[in-house]
């Protein structure tokens, strides 16, 4: 009878490990995956920096997504920009 309660919690843990693998399948992935152009200089690229200065609630981005006409969402421990 002591074995039923080392069955039950491997069998907990290993349903728990199967639920975060599967949750981080690509298959649940509901974001587009995009690449750089191998073909491009890395110089034809722009870079843009936003700090508090230039009206981001805190420095510390958490999230970011990108619609499909081009707007920027930042996600910060203050809220969505």
């Amino acid at each position: 009878m002591t074995k039923l309660p080392v069955i039950k919690s491997y069998l907990s843990c290993s349903l728990v490990v199967m639920l975060l693998v599967s949750a981080g399948s690509p298959k649940f992935a509901d974001a587009q995956q995009v690449s750089l152009d191998p073909s491009k200089e890395l110089s034809q690229y722009m870079h843009d920096e936003w700090q508090v200065d230039d009206g981001l609630p805190q420095n510390s981005v958490r999230a970011l997504a990108q619609t499909q006409d081009g707007y920027l969402w930042l996600g910060t421990d203050d809220g969505l920009v």
